[in-house]
Protein backbone atom coordinates (compact mmCIF):
# COMPACT_ATOMS: atom_id res chain seq x y z
CA UNK A 1 0.00 0.00 0.00
CA UNK A 2 1.61 3.50 -0.68
CA UNK A 3 0.05 6.22 1.10
CA UNK A 4 0.67 9.91 -0.74
CA UNK A 5 -1.01 12.81 1.38
CA UNK A 6 0.35 16.34 2.06
CA UNK A 7 -2.48 18.20 2.60
CA UNK A 8 -1.34 18.60 6.15
CA UNK A 9 1.87 19.13 7.66
CA UNK A 10 3.24 18.26 10.79
CA UNK A 11 3.99 21.74 11.75
CA UNK A 12 1.08 22.80 10.74
CA UNK A 13 -0.74 21.42 14.14
CA UNK A 14 2.43 21.09 16.53
CA UNK A 15 3.09 24.55 17.54
CA UNK A 16 -0.70 24.53 18.95
CA UNK A 17 -0.37 21.46 20.95
CA UNK A 18 -1.23 22.31 24.72
CA UNK A 19 -2.51 19.92 27.29
CA UNK A 20 -4.95 18.53 25.23
CA UNK A 21 -2.43 17.66 22.22
CA UNK A 22 -0.17 16.18 24.68
CA UNK A 23 -2.88 14.05 26.01
CA UNK A 24 -3.97 12.93 22.85
CA UNK A 25 -0.29 11.96 21.79
CA UNK A 26 -0.40 9.82 24.36
CA UNK A 27 -3.55 8.15 23.43
CA UNK A 28 -1.77 7.60 20.10
CA UNK A 29 1.21 6.38 21.36
CA UNK A 30 -0.13 4.12 23.68
CA UNK A 31 -2.89 2.59 20.79
CA UNK A 32 0.22 1.96 18.60
CA UNK A 33 2.39 -0.01 21.32
CA UNK A 34 -0.32 -1.83 21.95
CA UNK A 35 -1.99 -2.63 18.45
CA UNK A 36 2.20 -3.25 17.62
CA UNK A 37 2.16 -5.90 20.35
CA UNK A 38 -0.47 -7.55 19.68
CA UNK A 39 -0.01 -7.81 15.96
CA UNK A 40 2.54 -9.90 14.11
CA UNK A 41 2.63 -8.00 11.52
CA UNK A 42 6.03 -6.00 11.00
CA UNK A 43 5.37 -5.61 7.39
CA UNK A 44 6.57 -1.86 6.02
CA UNK A 45 3.39 -0.91 4.34
CA UNK A 46 1.62 -1.65 8.01
CA UNK A 47 4.03 0.82 9.72
CA UNK A 48 3.84 3.37 7.43
CA UNK A 49 0.07 3.34 7.14
CA UNK A 50 0.04 3.60 11.05
CA UNK A 51 2.10 6.40 11.12
CA UNK A 52 0.21 8.31 8.57
CA UNK A 53 -3.15 7.34 10.38
CA UNK A 54 -1.50 9.00 13.79
CA UNK A 55 -0.52 11.86 12.01
CA UNK A 56 -4.22 12.24 10.27
CA UNK A 57 -6.38 11.38 13.60
CA UNK A 58 -3.98 14.44 15.39
CA UNK A 59 -5.51 16.54 12.36
CA UNK A 60 -8.99 16.13 13.68
CA UNK A 61 -7.93 18.47 16.64
CA UNK A 62 -6.23 20.81 14.02
CA UNK A 63 -6.21 25.13 13.89
CA UNK A 64 -8.55 25.80 11.02
CA UNK A 65 -11.64 24.40 9.70
CA UNK A 66 -10.24 23.42 6.31
CA UNK A 67 -7.09 21.21 8.59
CA UNK A 68 -9.81 19.61 10.60
CA UNK A 69 -12.08 18.46 7.48
CA UNK A 70 -9.04 17.68 5.31
CA UNK A 71 -7.80 15.15 8.02
CA UNK A 72 -11.28 13.56 8.07
CA UNK A 73 -11.32 13.34 4.19
CA UNK A 74 -7.81 11.75 4.02
CA UNK A 75 -8.30 9.52 6.41
CA UNK A 76 -11.45 7.94 4.52
CA UNK A 77 -9.41 8.33 1.33
CA UNK A 78 -6.88 5.79 3.19
CA UNK A 79 -9.60 3.13 2.77
CA UNK A 80 -11.06 0.41 5.12
CA UNK A 81 -7.85 -1.10 5.80
CA UNK A 82 -6.95 1.57 8.17
CA UNK A 83 -9.45 0.68 10.59
CA UNK A 84 -7.17 -1.23 12.30
CA UNK A 85 -5.50 1.82 13.47
CA UNK A 86 -8.02 3.56 14.36
CA UNK A 87 -8.57 5.01 18.13
CA UNK A 88 -11.11 4.63 20.19
CA UNK A 89 -13.87 7.35 20.31
CA UNK A 90 -13.73 7.77 24.15
CA UNK A 91 -10.48 7.99 24.06
CA UNK A 92 -10.50 10.90 21.69
CA UNK A 93 -9.95 14.24 24.29
CA UNK A 94 -12.34 16.45 22.85
CA UNK A 95 -15.88 15.94 21.69
CA UNK A 96 -15.06 16.72 17.69
CA UNK A 97 -12.22 14.99 17.27
CA UNK A 98 -14.58 12.05 18.69
CA UNK A 99 -17.54 13.27 16.29
CA UNK A 100 -15.80 13.43 13.35
CA UNK A 101 -14.15 9.09 14.05
CA UNK A 102 -17.79 8.39 14.74
CA UNK A 103 -18.21 9.43 11.09
CA UNK A 104 -15.14 8.27 9.79
CA UNK A 105 -15.60 4.98 11.39
CA UNK A 106 -19.21 4.59 9.76
CA UNK A 107 -18.26 5.36 5.95
CA UNK A 108 -15.05 3.17 6.42
CA UNK A 109 -17.32 0.19 7.58
CA UNK A 110 -19.96 0.19 5.13
CA UNK A 111 -17.33 0.76 2.33
CA UNK A 112 -15.62 -2.26 4.07
CA UNK A 113 -18.67 -4.23 4.07
CA UNK A 114 -19.15 -3.86 0.27
CA UNK A 115 -15.63 -4.59 -1.09
CA UNK A 116 -15.48 -7.52 0.89
CA UNK A 117 -17.56 -9.71 -1.72
CA UNK A 118 -14.85 -9.01 -4.81
CA UNK A 119 -13.01 -12.00 -5.73
CA UNK A 120 -9.93 -12.35 -3.48
CA UNK A 121 -7.04 -11.81 -5.64
CA UNK A 122 -4.67 -14.77 -5.61
CA UNK A 123 -0.40 -14.67 -6.53
CA UNK A 124 1.26 -18.11 -7.27
CA UNK A 125 5.29 -17.45 -6.89
CA UNK A 126 7.22 -20.31 -8.97
CA UNK A 127 5.26 -23.52 -7.61
CA UNK A 128 6.89 -25.76 -8.42
CA UNK A 129 5.40 -28.65 -6.23
CA UNK A 130 1.58 -29.22 -5.51
CA UNK A 131 2.59 -28.97 -1.46
CA UNK A 132 3.69 -25.35 -2.52
CA UNK A 133 1.15 -24.07 -4.94
CA UNK A 134 -1.73 -25.25 -2.66
CA UNK A 135 0.12 -23.81 0.19
CA UNK A 136 0.53 -20.36 -1.31
CA UNK A 137 -3.05 -20.29 -1.66
CA UNK A 138 -4.13 -21.15 1.64
CA UNK A 139 -1.56 -18.32 3.42
CA UNK A 140 -3.23 -15.80 1.42
CA UNK A 141 -7.06 -17.57 1.67
CA UNK A 142 -7.20 -19.35 4.91
CA UNK A 143 -8.46 -22.04 2.58
CA UNK A 144 -7.31 -25.81 3.34
CA UNK A 145 -6.99 -28.28 0.90
CA UNK A 146 -7.61 -32.30 1.88
CA UNK A 147 -7.82 -35.46 0.23
CA UNK A 148 -5.74 -36.90 -2.35
CA UNK A 149 -2.65 -34.55 -1.99
CA UNK A 150 0.70 -35.72 -3.36
CA UNK A 151 2.46 -32.41 -1.95
CA UNK A 152 5.95 -33.75 -3.84
CA UNK A 153 3.71 -33.29 -7.41
CA UNK A 154 5.54 -31.57 -9.78
CA UNK A 155 3.68 -28.60 -11.29
CA UNK A 156 4.78 -25.15 -12.58
CA UNK A 157 2.86 -22.60 -11.78
CA UNK A 158 3.13 -18.69 -11.52
CA UNK A 159 0.23 -16.86 -11.16
CA UNK A 160 -0.24 -12.61 -10.23
CA UNK A 161 -3.25 -11.42 -8.99
CA UNK A 162 -5.90 -13.68 -10.29
CA UNK A 163 -9.13 -14.69 -8.94
CA UNK A 164 -9.18 -17.24 -6.20
CA UNK A 165 -11.40 -20.03 -8.16
CA UNK A 166 -8.85 -19.16 -11.58
CA UNK A 167 -5.87 -20.25 -8.63
CA UNK A 168 -7.60 -23.31 -7.45
CA UNK A 169 -8.65 -24.13 -10.76
CA UNK A 170 -5.31 -23.61 -12.71
CA UNK A 171 -3.38 -25.77 -9.93
CA UNK A 172 -5.91 -28.63 -9.92
CA UNK A 173 -5.46 -29.07 -13.62
CA UNK A 174 -1.96 -29.11 -13.42
CA UNK A 175 -1.90 -31.88 -10.78
CA UNK A 176 -5.09 -33.82 -12.90
CA UNK A 177 -7.24 -33.30 -9.44
CA UNK A 178 -10.71 -32.19 -8.91
CA UNK A 179 -12.96 -31.10 -5.71
CA UNK A 180 -15.68 -33.32 -4.09
CA UNK A 181 -18.33 -31.00 -3.39
CA UNK A 182 -20.17 -32.67 -0.44
CA UNK A 183 -16.52 -34.26 1.59
CA UNK A 184 -14.42 -31.03 2.64
CA UNK A 185 -15.04 -29.49 6.34
CA UNK A 186 -16.22 -25.80 6.66
CA UNK A 187 -13.57 -23.91 5.22
CA UNK A 188 -11.63 -26.52 3.11
CA UNK A 189 -11.75 -28.38 -0.11
CA UNK A 190 -11.46 -31.54 -0.22
CA UNK A 191 -9.57 -32.79 -3.19
CA UNK A 192 -10.35 -36.19 -5.41
CA UNK A 193 -8.35 -37.60 -8.57
CA UNK A 194 -9.82 -36.29 -11.64
CA UNK A 195 -11.85 -39.04 -13.49
CA UNK A 196 -10.68 -40.58 -16.71
CA UNK A 197 -12.90 -38.49 -19.10
CA UNK A 198 -13.20 -35.39 -17.14
CA UNK A 199 -12.77 -32.28 -18.65
CA UNK A 200 -10.49 -29.86 -17.43
CA UNK A 201 -11.81 -27.40 -14.54
CA UNK A 202 -11.15 -24.55 -15.82
CA UNK A 203 -11.88 -25.19 -19.49
CA UNK A 204 -15.54 -25.41 -19.04
CA UNK A 205 -16.02 -23.42 -16.02
CA UNK A 206 -17.29 -19.26 -15.92
CA UNK A 207 -15.58 -16.89 -13.30
CA UNK A 208 -17.21 -14.03 -12.22
CA UNK A 209 -16.84 -11.92 -9.05
CA UNK A 210 -16.66 -14.57 -5.72
CA UNK A 211 -18.27 -17.27 -7.88
CA UNK A 212 -17.95 -20.12 -10.69
CA UNK A 213 -20.05 -21.39 -12.30
CA UNK A 214 -19.78 -24.50 -14.63
CA UNK A 215 -22.36 -26.99 -16.61
CA UNK A 216 -22.82 -30.67 -15.08
CA UNK A 217 -25.47 -32.36 -17.03
CA UNK A 218 -28.04 -31.97 -19.60
CA UNK A 219 -30.69 -34.70 -19.91
CA UNK A 220 -33.54 -33.96 -23.05
CA UNK A 221 -36.96 -36.15 -23.04
CA UNK A 222 -39.47 -36.24 -25.62
CA UNK A 223 -43.01 -36.62 -24.55
CA UNK A 224 -44.52 -39.00 -26.65
CA UNK A 225 -48.44 -38.69 -25.35
CA UNK A 226 -47.90 -34.63 -24.90
CA UNK A 227 -44.98 -32.85 -27.15
CA UNK A 228 -45.17 -29.93 -24.52
CA UNK A 229 -43.76 -31.77 -21.73
CA UNK A 230 -41.19 -32.62 -23.73
CA UNK A 231 -37.49 -30.49 -23.11
CA UNK A 232 -33.82 -29.66 -22.29
CA UNK A 233 -32.71 -29.66 -19.05
CA UNK A 234 -29.51 -28.08 -18.09
CA UNK A 235 -28.00 -28.66 -14.54
CA UNK A 236 -25.84 -26.40 -13.28
CA UNK A 237 -23.34 -26.11 -10.06
CA UNK A 238 -22.99 -22.73 -8.63
CA UNK A 239 -19.76 -22.14 -6.52
CA UNK A 240 -18.48 -19.40 -4.04
CA UNK A 241 -15.61 -18.10 -2.42
CA UNK A 242 -15.56 -20.50 1.44
CA UNK A 243 -15.13 -17.32 3.15
CA UNK A 244 -19.16 -16.19 2.09
CA UNK A 245 -21.88 -18.56 2.22
CA UNK A 246 -25.04 -16.57 0.18
CA UNK A 247 -28.35 -15.35 1.49
CA UNK A 248 -29.85 -16.49 -1.50
CA UNK A 249 -29.25 -16.63 -5.29
CA UNK A 250 -32.06 -16.33 -8.18
CA UNK A 251 -31.68 -16.64 -11.70
CA UNK A 252 -33.46 -14.89 -13.88
CA UNK A 253 -34.44 -16.56 -16.50
CA UNK A 254 -35.84 -13.86 -19.00
CA UNK A 255 -31.59 -12.69 -18.49
CA UNK A 256 -30.82 -16.22 -19.71
CA UNK A 257 -29.56 -16.16 -23.51
CA UNK A 258 -28.39 -19.54 -25.21
CA UNK A 259 -27.06 -19.99 -28.93
CA UNK A 260 -26.71 -23.66 -30.69
CA UNK A 261 -24.22 -24.72 -32.92
CA UNK A 262 -26.39 -24.71 -35.77
CA UNK A 263 -27.32 -21.25 -35.40
CA UNK A 264 -30.79 -21.66 -33.85
CA UNK A 265 -31.50 -19.40 -30.65
CA UNK A 266 -32.39 -21.95 -27.54
CA UNK A 267 -35.88 -21.40 -26.13
CA UNK A 268 -36.27 -21.68 -22.41
CA UNK A 269 -39.54 -23.28 -21.14
CA UNK A 270 -42.86 -20.82 -21.51
CA UNK A 271 -43.71 -21.38 -17.39
CA UNK A 272 -40.38 -20.55 -16.08
CA UNK A 273 -39.64 -17.13 -14.59
CA UNK A 274 -36.81 -17.87 -12.45
CA UNK A 275 -34.54 -20.78 -11.31
CA UNK A 276 -33.28 -21.00 -7.33
CA UNK A 277 -30.23 -22.22 -6.29
CA UNK A 278 -30.70 -22.66 -1.92
CA UNK A 279 -27.02 -22.07 -0.92
CA UNK A 280 -25.89 -24.69 2.37
CA UNK A 281 -23.83 -23.40 5.26
CA UNK A 282 -20.86 -25.19 5.16
CA UNK A 283 -21.17 -26.59 1.27
CA UNK A 284 -19.14 -23.71 -0.79
CA UNK A 285 -21.79 -25.02 -3.87
CA UNK A 286 -25.06 -25.67 -4.68
CA UNK A 287 -26.74 -26.82 -8.04
CA UNK A 288 -29.90 -25.64 -9.78
CA UNK A 289 -31.84 -27.19 -13.63
CA UNK A 290 -32.23 -24.60 -16.11
CA UNK A 291 -35.40 -25.47 -18.05
CA UNK A 292 -35.36 -25.62 -22.00
CA UNK A 293 -37.65 -26.63 -24.64
CA UNK A 294 -36.49 -29.23 -26.74
CA UNK A 295 -35.01 -28.28 -30.05
CA UNK A 296 -35.27 -29.17 -33.47
CA UNK A 297 -33.24 -31.19 -35.03
CA UNK A 298 -29.84 -32.76 -34.02
CA UNK A 299 -28.02 -29.60 -32.75
CA UNK A 300 -24.24 -31.55 -31.30
CA UNK A 301 -23.65 -28.65 -28.63
CA UNK A 302 -24.40 -25.61 -27.00
CA UNK A 303 -22.15 -22.82 -28.28
CA UNK A 304 -23.04 -20.32 -26.05
CA UNK A 305 -25.40 -19.88 -23.01
CA UNK A 306 -24.72 -16.49 -20.47
CA UNK A 307 -27.14 -15.58 -17.80
CA UNK A 308 -27.12 -13.62 -14.15
CA UNK A 309 -26.98 -14.71 -10.96
CA UNK A 310 -28.94 -12.24 -8.76
CA UNK A 311 -27.45 -12.52 -5.32
CA UNK A 312 -27.77 -11.53 -1.87
CA UNK A 313 -24.47 -11.82 -0.36
CA UNK A 314 -23.32 -10.66 3.25
CA UNK A 315 -21.04 -8.26 3.76
CA UNK A 316 -18.63 -7.93 6.41
CA UNK A 317 -18.87 -10.02 9.67
CA UNK A 318 -18.44 -7.81 12.37
CA UNK A 319 -18.99 -8.42 16.32
CA UNK A 320 -21.19 -7.13 18.96
CA UNK A 321 -20.70 -7.43 22.54
CA UNK A 322 -23.08 -6.38 25.52
CA UNK A 323 -21.63 -6.63 29.21
CA UNK A 324 -25.33 -8.08 31.10
CA UNK A 325 -24.07 -6.31 34.30
CA UNK A 326 -24.78 -2.63 32.67
CA UNK A 327 -27.55 -0.76 33.77
CA UNK A 328 -28.49 -0.39 30.63
CA UNK A 329 -27.40 -1.52 26.59
CA UNK A 330 -27.22 1.35 24.34
CA UNK A 331 -27.53 0.12 20.31
CA UNK A 332 -24.53 -1.13 18.63
CA UNK A 333 -24.01 -0.25 15.23
CA UNK A 334 -21.65 -1.18 12.59
CA UNK A 335 -21.97 -0.58 8.41
CA UNK A 336 -25.47 -0.78 8.16
CA UNK A 337 -26.87 -3.00 10.66
CA UNK A 338 -27.89 -2.04 14.42
CA UNK A 339 -27.99 -4.50 17.25
CA UNK A 340 -29.65 -3.97 20.51
CA UNK A 341 -30.06 -5.76 23.63
CA UNK A 342 -33.25 -5.25 23.82
CA UNK A 343 -33.99 -6.92 27.93
CA UNK A 344 -32.39 -9.96 29.89
CA UNK A 345 -35.14 -11.53 31.17
CA UNK A 346 -35.81 -15.27 33.82
CA UNK A 347 -37.17 -18.04 32.16
CA UNK A 348 -37.29 -20.57 35.05
CA UNK A 349 -33.85 -21.93 35.67
CA UNK A 350 -32.23 -19.86 32.84
CA UNK A 351 -32.46 -16.54 31.01
CA UNK A 352 -33.68 -15.05 27.85
CA UNK A 353 -31.48 -12.89 26.06
CA UNK A 354 -33.83 -11.10 23.53
CA UNK A 355 -31.85 -9.27 20.72
CA UNK A 356 -33.02 -7.20 17.68
CA UNK A 357 -31.38 -7.26 14.68
CA UNK A 358 -32.24 -4.30 12.36
CA UNK A 359 -30.63 -3.26 8.77
CA UNK A 360 -30.96 0.18 6.97
CA UNK A 361 -31.33 -1.96 3.85
CA UNK A 362 -32.29 -5.79 3.95
CA UNK A 363 -33.33 -6.03 0.46
CA UNK A 364 -35.27 -9.80 0.68
CA UNK A 365 -32.88 -11.25 3.31
CA UNK A 366 -35.59 -11.55 6.23
CA UNK A 367 -37.58 -13.75 4.34
CA UNK A 368 -39.09 -16.33 6.37
CA UNK A 369 -38.00 -18.78 4.34
CA UNK A 370 -33.93 -17.87 4.70
CA UNK A 371 -32.46 -19.31 7.61
CA UNK A 372 -29.09 -17.75 7.91
CA UNK A 373 -29.46 -15.01 10.34
CA UNK A 374 -30.62 -18.17 12.88
CA UNK A 375 -27.12 -19.44 12.28
CA UNK A 376 -25.48 -15.78 13.64
CA UNK A 377 -23.29 -17.16 16.49
CA UNK A 378 -24.93 -15.96 19.96
CA UNK A 379 -23.47 -17.21 22.72
CA UNK A 380 -21.53 -15.59 26.26
CA UNK A 381 -18.40 -15.60 28.23
CA UNK A 382 -17.61 -14.55 31.51
CA UNK A 383 -17.26 -11.13 32.22
CA UNK A 384 -14.34 -10.43 33.69
CA UNK A 385 -12.40 -11.73 30.23
CA UNK A 386 -11.28 -8.68 28.75
CA UNK A 387 -12.50 -10.23 24.97
CA UNK A 388 -13.57 -7.90 22.68
CA UNK A 389 -12.87 -3.98 23.84
CA UNK A 390 -11.00 -3.72 20.55
CA UNK A 391 -11.93 -6.25 18.20
CA UNK A 392 -12.97 -4.88 14.94
CA UNK A 393 -13.51 -8.23 13.14
CA UNK A 394 -15.29 -11.18 14.09
CA UNK A 395 -12.49 -13.11 12.20
CA UNK A 396 -9.51 -11.81 14.45
CA UNK A 397 -7.59 -14.70 15.35
CA UNK A 398 -6.62 -14.49 19.13
CA UNK A 399 -7.33 -16.20 22.17
CA UNK A 400 -10.54 -16.27 23.14
CA UNK A 401 -12.43 -17.08 26.43
CA UNK A 402 -14.72 -20.26 26.73
CA UNK A 403 -18.10 -19.67 24.98
CA UNK A 404 -20.93 -20.88 26.75
CA UNK A 405 -23.69 -21.63 23.44
CA UNK A 406 -27.26 -20.97 23.33
CA UNK A 407 -29.71 -23.53 24.37
CA UNK A 408 -31.77 -22.44 21.87
CA UNK A 409 -34.18 -19.52 20.56
CA UNK A 410 -37.20 -18.36 19.37
CA UNK A 411 -38.31 -15.24 17.16
CA UNK A 412 -40.73 -12.36 18.96
CA UNK A 413 -40.75 -10.26 15.66
CA UNK A 414 -39.95 -10.14 12.29
CA UNK A 415 -40.61 -7.96 9.52
CA UNK A 416 -39.00 -6.90 5.91
CA UNK A 417 -36.24 -4.76 7.42
CA UNK A 418 -35.41 -6.42 11.02
CA UNK A 419 -35.71 -9.49 13.53
CA UNK A 420 -36.15 -9.98 17.32
CA UNK A 421 -34.61 -13.55 18.21
CA UNK A 422 -34.89 -14.30 22.39
CA UNK A 423 -31.88 -16.75 23.02
CA UNK A 424 -31.99 -18.85 25.69
CA UNK A 425 -28.51 -19.29 28.41
CA UNK A 426 -28.05 -20.95 31.71
CA UNK A 427 -26.40 -18.22 33.33
CA UNK A 428 -25.99 -20.31 36.53
CA UNK A 429 -28.74 -17.09 38.06
CA UNK A 430 -26.17 -14.48 37.30
CA UNK A 431 -26.18 -12.86 34.55
CA UNK A 432 -23.95 -9.98 35.20
CA UNK A 433 -21.07 -12.57 35.55
CA UNK A 434 -21.24 -12.86 31.83
CA UNK A 435 -21.10 -10.83 28.54
CA UNK A 436 -23.16 -11.39 25.38
CA UNK A 437 -21.80 -11.76 22.16
CA UNK A 438 -23.29 -11.69 18.65
CA UNK A 439 -22.01 -11.52 15.13
CA UNK A 440 -23.70 -11.07 12.00
CA UNK A 441 -23.15 -9.18 8.24
CA UNK A 442 -22.66 -5.56 8.70
CA UNK A 443 -24.65 -5.37 5.67
CA UNK A 444 -26.51 -6.88 2.78
CA UNK A 445 -24.99 -6.72 -0.50
CA UNK A 446 -27.19 -7.41 -3.60
CA UNK A 447 -25.25 -8.30 -6.83
CA UNK A 448 -25.88 -9.30 -10.20
CA UNK A 449 -23.47 -11.62 -11.61
CA UNK A 450 -23.08 -12.12 -15.73
CA UNK A 451 -21.40 -15.05 -16.80
CA UNK A 452 -20.99 -17.21 -19.98
CA UNK A 453 -20.88 -20.62 -20.97
CA UNK A 454 -18.79 -22.09 -23.73
CA UNK A 455 -19.54 -26.08 -25.90
CA UNK A 456 -22.00 -27.46 -23.96
CA UNK A 457 -22.22 -30.93 -25.28
CA UNK A 458 -25.96 -32.11 -26.04
CA UNK A 459 -26.99 -35.66 -25.56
Amino acid sequence: MTINSTRLSPKSWLPRWNLVGLLLLIVIASCSFAAGQESTDTDADDRQARVEVDRLVAGLDGRTLAERQAAERDLIDLGPQILKFLPRENDLPTAEMRQRMRRIRSQLEQLESTTSIDATPVTIRDARTLGDALGQISAQTKVQFAGAIKESLPVKIDAVKIPFWNAVDEVLDAAELDIDRFGGVEGSLKLVPRGPDRPRRSDTAAYSGVFRVEPISVTARRDLHNPRLSGLDLLIDISWELRLTPIGLSLPLKEFGAKLDNGDVLQLQASAETAEAMPNAGIPSTQTLIPFQLPAGRPAKIDTLSGTIDALLPGKIKHFDFDLGDDNFPPKDAGDVTVTLESVRGNGSLHELRVNVKFKQADRALESHRGWVFDNPAYVTAANTDQAETRQDAAAEQAQPPRIENLGYEIYRQTSDEIGIGYLFDLEGQPDRFRFHYETPASIVRSEVRFTLHDILLP
